[in-house]
């Protein structure tokens, strides 16, 4: 296959990837607001995406442990 196909091939499947792994669809109800207190026990500050971990206390007084994906390190430092 001649080095130019291979090009555009990839540069058709590519694109096709990064959608599929950054859908807009999927776990997430942008609609719904939520409000989470609570202690703050790690962040793991690395690509691609960063995580702060907390210790929620929950109506029954019991403590949970959350996680919350964040952007990526490079973002985040970029940001400030």
């Amino acid at each position: 296959m001649p080095k130019i196909l291979r090009i555009l091939s990839l540069s058709l499947v590519v694109p096709a990837t990064v959608l599929a792994h950054h859908g807009t669809t999927g776990q997430f109800d942008r609609a719904t607001v939520i409000e989470v207190s609570g202690i703050v026990t790690d962040l793991a500050f690395v690509n691609p995406h960063s995580y702060v971990y907390l210790d929620v206390t929950d109506e029954t007084g019991q403590v949970v442990n959350w996680h919350c994906e964040l952007r990526s390190a490079t973002v985040l430092q970029r940001s400030g």
